[in-house]
């Protein structure tokens, strides 16, 4: 079962010197709101992307780490397993909103909780 962390939390707890003390600009949808779809306009992907940009990884991990390493107890590096997993989705995340950003597109989120 995945690890359900609300998105504001870790910002909230960063210093200044670690975030730009943002939140952050997409809108979401609540567990039982249907459908959990949101369309970011080419100008909130351009935020967004920005956001990313400047979102320190290893901020982020240094606060929420630990929660987010719980569920691969079992396995044999834990936090290494987790960090490499969560890394790779924040890149993802880096890379694919600063493609959409540089073609100025919309984009549709889903959210499945």
């Amino acid at each position: 079962m995945p690890v359900r962390i609300d998105i504001f939390e870790p910002c909230d707890r960063l210093s200044a010197a670690q975030t730009r003390q943002q939140r952050c600009p997409l809108p979401h949808t609540k567990p039982d709101q249907q459908p959990p779809f949101v369309i970011l306009n080419p100008d909130q992907v351009a935020t967004v992307a920005d956001l990313l940009v400047g979102a320190s990884f290893e901020a982020l991990w240094q606060v929420e780490g630990a929660k987010l390493t719980a569920p691969y107890a079992q396995w044999e590096n834990p936090e290494g397993a987790a960090k490499e997993n969560y890394l790779a989705h924040h890149t993802g995340l880096r890379e694919f909103y600063g493609r959409a950003a540089t073609a100025h597109r919309a984009v549709v989120k889903a959210f499945w909780y």
